[in-house]
């Protein structure tokens, strides 16, 4: 019987952690612009105007980045996706009129 419960007990404890584990690297966070100052530290600013999201997005699927859009949030995966150097790097990508100019509008 203690061996019949010890199985039924290592079963659901492996059931539960690849059940957690897969939520959790299936989740998203909510992006915001990420910027950099003058000491290295990193920042978000928390509101962004309609065509910076526009913008952004193009970027996100330039580079096939997973996304969300709900409501007035974009969500993007957790994980190699969110380092907040990659973020800053679309979020500067997507206002660099130059980067804009040659990656974007030369592909349409």
């Amino acid at each position: 019987m203690k061996t019949i419960l010890l199985s039924l007990i290592t079963v659901l404890s492996v059931v539960v952690s690849v059940y957690l584990y897969s939520n959790r690297s299936n989740a998203y966070q909510v992006f915001y612009p990420v910027y950099k100052n003058e000491n290295g530290k990193y920042y978000s600013k928390k509101n962004y105007s309609e065509d910076s999201r526009s913008r952004i997005l193009k970027v996100f699927d330039y580079y096939d980045i997973d996304y969300k859009v709900e409501v007035d949030k974009i969500l993007v995966r957790k994980g190699k996706n969110a380092s907040m150097e990659l973020l800053k790097n679309y979020t500067t990508k997507s206002t660099d009129t130059i980067w804009w100019n040659t990656h974007i509008l030369n592909n349409k």
